[in-house]
């Protein structure tokens, strides 16, 4: 892995070359070191550098310049700012595109840790990406929802925005908002530098380029916005801080696929609120369909039904003594789509690669689900005429 360090003493120097592993490059200070200078001659766009560090010698205002213009020439390289961790310079620095600042006097195992998650990070991003056409409008916002757990709610979502993310790429992001238990990225086999509480630690607006460092890329060319790791983590999120971070996303993203928790818990009603979509999720069990008749009355009482909604079975199995008519008449709403039981799809899930990562994936779950995803998409070219 290529580093560049930039602003770093000998003893900086000698501490990352000490990791071993890297191809470390040392640019001297001199005063070319102001803006308007052309970085393009230290950091090749055609091959750049997987971390760049900006160290401690870099005064605040040139190390946040030095930042903006890596962030807009190389979306693959980790920049990082080596100085103490205010909060005035980490919402300065987060902003101007670094996506880690660390303590001079920080142990080398948070550096090596550093330069771990950029080398993954650079890895993501390595896999030649058909590149969408930057997004100006306002996306989709598809909320995922059901009332109960253990129906697959999850596993829908995160096909639905594969697939999605096939059909425009890098113009789709996925936000889990199952904040105390979310599973989206273990189910993408992703390791997240950033979580969605992350996002709201520093203080301050969101704005979109502050967004772009709290993004983990996937291979499909879908973007993620991740759960926290820690359950308690989720109590510092509050429901305006997501429905900030939803509006800036869908002016950002021409899709934005929302996974909830369970029921009708704060984030999911939050979501709701800004939603252009929604699909419920239904297995074939009685109490389970009953509650989903009890969700959707519910947000059509309190106005937070998005205008589009849609009902899909997932896990169909004919031994359950219901059919997708019955959920049909229960609910009130068509059936949109029937997903049947099938191992591929637990496979999938427990092996972090998606049914639906596979262009040409066959099984009947597979067909089901593409099928439904171009439902969706259709009804964004509709909406656009």
């Amino acid at each position: 892995m290529k580093v560049v360090l930039i602003g770093g003493d000998g003893g900086l120097e000698y501490r990352l070359s000490k990791l071993g592993g890297d191809d470390l490059t040392k640019v001297p200070l001199d005063a070319t070191f102001l803006p308007g200078f052309d970085i393009g001659g230290i950091i090749d766009a055609a091959a750049p550098p997987s971390a760049l560090l900006l160290g401690p010698e870099l005064d605040q205002e040139t190390m946040l310049w030095i930042a903006e213009s890596v962030d807009a020439l190389a979306l693959g390289t980790t920049v990082v700012a080596v100085a103490e961790p205010t909060p005035k310079l980490m919402a300065a620095a987060m902003r101007a595109g670094v996506r880690d600042v660390v303590d001079p006097d920080a142990p080398d195992e948070d550096f090596e840790r550093i330069l771990t998650r950029a080398r993954a990070h650079a890895a993501q991003l390595a896999a030649p990406k058909p590149a969408g056409a930057p997004y100006g409008g306002t996306g989709r916002l598809v909320v995922v929802a059901s009332p109960k757990g253990g129906v697959g709610k999850t596993t829908v979502a995160v096909n639905m925005a594969v697939e999605l993310a096939r059909i425009a790429p890098s113009q789709v992001v996925i936000v889990d908002l199952d904040l105390r238990f979310g599973d989206v990225a273990t189910m993408l086999d992703l390791k997240p530098d950033h979580s969605i509480a992350d996002q709201f630690a520093i203080g301050g607006s969101l704005d979109t380029m502050m967004l772009k460092t709290y993004l983990s890329a996937h291979s499909s060319g879908l973007w993620v916005v991740a759960a926290p790791d820690s359950p308690a983590a989720a109590d510092a999120v509050e429901a305006s801080q997501i429905q900030d971070l939803l509006r800036v996303l869908s002016r950002a993203f021409r899709y934005v696929v929302v996974d909830t928790g369970s029921g009708l818990d704060e984030p999911t009603l939050a979501a709701m609120e800004a939603a252009t979509d929604a699909v419920f999720v239904s297995s074939l069990d009685i109490s389970g369909v009953r509650n989903m008749r009890k969700e959707i009355e519910i947000l059509g009482t309190v106005g937070l039904l998005p205008k589009r909604h849609q009902l899909i079975v997932n896990m169909a199995d004919r031994r359950s003594g219901m059919k997708p008519e019955d959920v049909s008449t229960v609910v009130g709403l068509p059936v949109k789509a029937v997903i049947p039981r099938s191992s591929d799809v637990l496979l999938a899930s427990n092996t972090g690669v998606p049914l639906l990562t596979k262009k040409k994936q066959g099984g009947a779950a597979a067909k089901s689900m593409r099928g439904f995803v171009k439902v969706i998409a259709a009804e964004r070219r509709r909406a656009a005429r």
